[in-house]
């Protein structure tokens, strides 16, 4: 069983601005089921969502979309509510932006996409992405702040329910952010620690790495593949050594340059 709906353009009044309100939703019937529905489960997938789209808003010259802790809130409203109304109105006769407090976040313009049946962030962005309304929500660049919602209900018709909120709006908002994949992006070739310099300090960090004290991401796993073959080995930490030490003026390196 699938379900799927999709709504025209509203427009409606606001006190502060005239909002339009452009709402999609869609969903699957692949239930998966036994993962934990917690607050920091939340935080975690909401960031995880967040993180596809900007990656895909980049990818098409839209800027990346601020996340919101209070837009969360209200997103894990809706997820909520979606459990026993599939649909964009609340209470059958109120819009979704209801949700929202005009006074915290003054926004212009506010959309929804709600989504049934996945478990996971990428399962259901990909949900949206196969639907070309609900791609174009995401990647529309008037967007500034996004919300993200999920809840779960081993008892209900799809088990999880997703809710995105996507709003237009000029002020900053308590505790905006756009989420980064990597705590640490090396500069370049050597710099493992992600300070824009190649030093004894990346050295260590490498050395570390190998004794298991110190983990890295994909990102300083390249920036740590000094001879550039896939792999990070005892022979890349020789070749900083002596990139430190002035024995080599370039990085990367190929096998053929150590002989």
């Amino acid at each position: 069983m699938t379900a799927i709906k999709l709504r025209a353009v509203r427009v409606f009044a606001a006190v502060f601005t005239a909002a339009v309100v452009f709402m999609c939703a869609f969903g699957t019937s692949m239930r998966s089921v036994g993962v934990e529905d917690t607050v920091e489960n939340k935080k975690e997938l909401a960031k995880e969502m967040t993180l596809l789209i900007n990656e895909e808003r980049a990818a098409n010259g839209a800027k990346p979309l601020y996340l919101v802790p209070y837009l969360c809130d209200c997103a894990n409203v809706r997820a909520r509510e979606c459990i026993f109304r599939f649909d964009h109105t609340r209470n059958e006769n109120e819009d979704f932006a209801t949700v929202i407090d005009t006074n915290l976040v003054p926004y212009a313009v506010a959309a929804e996409n709600i989504a049934a049946a996945s478990s996971t962030a990428k399962g259901t962005f990909d949900q949206w992405m196969g639907s070309e309304t609900h791609h174009d929500a995401m990647l529309n660049p008037c967007y500034t702040h996004i919300g993200v919602g999920v809840c779960y209900e081993p008892n209900s018709d799809y088990g999880w329910y997703w809710e995105i909120l996507l709003v237009e709006c000029d002020n900053e908002l308590q505790g905006q952010e756009v989420p980064v994949r990597y705590d640490v992006v090396p500069e370049c070739a050597g710099d493992i620690n992600g300070d824009s310099e190649v030093n004894n300090f990346d050295l260590i960090c490498l050395r570390q790495y190998f004794a298991g004290y110190y983990q890295m991401n994909e990102l300083q796993l390249d920036a740590a593949d000094l001879l550039v073959d896939g792999s990070v080995t005892y022979l890349d930490a020789q070749v900083l050594q002596g990139y430190i030490l002035g024995k080599y003026t370039t990085l990367p390196m190929t096998l053929s340059d150590l002989m």
